[in-house]
């Protein structure tokens, strides 16, 4: 589960028929970013990381990025916490000890 892309549960994952801005431009606000004119339709889905980085989990290589990042919002609404999908081996200090935790919570509630 942790080198497939959650697709829906990535903040870089477009739905079928949504946009995203790949200009790599920097934004003063979330908003200023979602509401320009730099926007490219996905017309059936897919990531919009940057250009030119490669995400280990579409790639399968080692040697590529885990470019995995965490919509809350997503996750929260489907009862997942923030740290589900991610690979623990990327986490920081702070992270890991959270990651830890929840997954001691999930899968030794099932014992």
């Amino acid at each position: 589960m942790l080198n497939e892309c959650p697709q829906k549960y990535c903040f870089c994952w477009v739905a079928a028929g949504g946009k995203a801005n790949l200009s790599d431009t920097e934004y003063d606000s979330f908003e200023e970013a979602v509401s320009s004119d730099n926007q490219v339709i996905f017309l059936h889905g897919g990531c919009s990381r940057p250009l030119g980085i490669k995400c280990r989990r579409e790639t399968k290589c080692p040697e590529d990025a885990d470019m995995y990042e965490p919509f809350n919002s997503v996750l929260k609404r489907n009862g997942y916490p923030e740290l589900f999908f991610c690979n623990p081996d990327t986490l920081d200090d702070e992270d890991r000890v959270k990651y830890d935790a929840m997954a001691k919570h999930f899968w030794e509630s099932d014992v």
